[in-house]
């Protein structure tokens, strides 16, 4: 991170949870530990988010595309696809979501 770049809320609840989907899956994380994770209390987390769920979106999104708005395709899905190899194991643990917020349908929306 520069100086310049401004972390948001979003961004420090997001970083919490990625933090903690490489030590458990998913599914064992609660709204609790993510606040714990980052110091804040939990209305905090839902002034942000709905739920992990949404925090886990936007954490995507914002791997997939924070820096990329005005790039062209190629550039992106480039882009996209070294984050997964990057982030090999988190996107595994992703992968193991399944259900009505399942990754599939994450990535679908």
């Amino acid at each position: 991170m520069t100086f310049n770049e401004k972390v948001t809320m979003k961004d420090l609840l997001s970083e919490g949870l990625y933090i903690l989907m490489q030590q458990k899956p998913f599914e064992k994380i609660t709204i609790k530990q993510i606040c714990d994770k980052t110091g804040v209390i939990r209305g905090t987390f839902y002034n942000h988010f709905m739920d992990k769920y949404e925090a886990l979106e936007y954490l995507i999104h914002r791997m997939f595309f924070k820096g990329f708005e005005n790039q062209s395709n190629p550039q992106i899905i480039k882009h996209i696809f070294q984050t997964v190899s990057d982030n090999r194991d988190f996107f595994k643990s992703c992968y193991r979501i399944t259900g009505q917020n399942g990754f599939e349908d994450l990535m679908s929306n």
